[in-house]
């Protein structure tokens, strides 16, 4: 008789991502059968791709477990990596979220009359079992995430929900968060998780590794960016910023010339809304401003955008450099008070959160 293995189990901390089709069942009715089934199946498809850029499979990507499957209208992701922070993971969650849902917006805008799907999104970071060898995965953090994504469907932003744990792991990166408490039903009671308002990202869309399909998010945003109502949402509006500043990176690679008709672009879309009130696009106007040399208008802004949301830790580390650079070409003694105080504030409480160039950035201003 064949003596049976005991299973073995190794446990890991991962990332955890469930996204779901919010409208699904709507658009099942809406839509024909056959229309419906291709929607479905682009979104997988897309689903897979973007996720397969940013966390890569196979024996040389350095995961310690890795899955990613697409059921229907749904797709998980499970991701261990213990040469990668939680940070970084966590990011990379946040800004895939964003290509997910650009490319379901992107794609559905060619079907006449047709509203786009929303997307849930539900992050969550914490340990996981892995049972072998069939490779079951268990574990309470499953649990929570996914409770976390059904409850990202009454989201008043961006739909996107982090767990309150992720939310302690992330970095500084720019992305403003909505605080909001909530039962996860079965759980837990009263639990504090988070929306993303909106974010910056240096590149998006990430670019692909190892000639992995992508798709046009650029060409399409950069050509129809105009045609969209994107003055209510936060999220939409920082992703298209977001998008024509890679553009105008990439073309400044090749040529100055070709960069500036698409950094107009892009700071031409964060000025258009006279009111505008997202601490975002607030914060790449600073940025423009401060580019352009008008230092004044720059600091008046990110003092703004300090004062009202403290945690935005960007706009304050950007606006110590504003206030130091303006006060060695004007003689505004306040600038160079307020620049010291924000250099003793990091180096004295926030020292983690300071890269070793910016530590000894506020170390020369806390010394002059």
């Amino acid at each position: 008789m064949q003596k049976i293995k005991a299973p073995v189990i190794k446990t890991a901390d991962a990332l955890i991502i469930f996204v779901d089709l919010i409208d699904s069942c709507q658009y099942s009715a809406y839509l024909k059968t056959e229309e419906y089934a291709k929607q479905i199946l682009t979104f997988q498809k897309q689903f897979k791709m973007v996720i397969d850029s940013y966390f890569p499979s196979g024996s040389t990507s350095g995961a310690d477990f890795f899955s990613r499957e697409a059921r229907g209208d749904e797709g998980v992701v499970m991701y261990a990596d213990s040469t990668k922070s939680p940070s970084e993971l966590i990011y990379d969650a946040v800004q895939l979220s964003f290509e997910i849902k650009g490319n379901l917006e992107m794609t559905n805008s060619a079907i006449e009359g047709f509203k786009p799907m929303r997307v849930g999104i539900g992050i969550h970071y914490g340990p996981i079992s892995i049972v072998s060898p069939d490779t079951t995965v268990i574990g309470y953090s499953i649990n929570i995430c996914k409770r976390i994504e059904t409850l990202s469907r009454t989201g008043r932003y961006s739909n996107i929900f982090i767990s309150r744990d992720a939310h302690r792991l992330l970095g500084t990166d720019p992305i403003l968060f909505a605080k909001h408490t909530a039962d996860l039903r079965g759980l837990q009671t009263n639990e504090t998780v988070y929306e993303v308002i909106s974010a910056f990202f240096e590149e998006m869309p990430r670019e692909r590794a190892n000639g992995s399909e992508t798709s046009d998010l650029i060409g399409f945003y950069v050509k129809h960016y105009t045609t969209f109502d994107y003055l209510m949402n936060p999220w939409q509006k920082s992703m298209v910023a977001s998008i024509l500043l890679t553009a105008a990176s990439d073309a400044a690679g090749r040529s100055k010339s070709l960069a500036d008709p698409y950094y107009k672009k892009a700071y031409d879309f964060c000025w258009r809304d006279p009111v505008e009130n997202d601490p975002i696009m607030l914060y790449l106007r600073a940025i423009e401003r401060a580019q352009s040399k008008n230092l004044t208008k720059a600091a008046t802004i990110l003092k703004e955008l300090a004062n009202k949301f403290p945690d935005f830790i960007n706009a304050r580390l950007k606006l110590a450099k504003v206030c130091w650079e303006l006060s060695h070409s004007s003689p505004l003694a306040e600038n160079v008070i307020f620049a010291r105080d924000i250099a003793h504030e990091f180096l004295n409480r926030y020292p983690h959160v300071l890269t070793e160039t910016e530590i000894e950035f506020f170390k020369d201003v806390s010394s002059t």
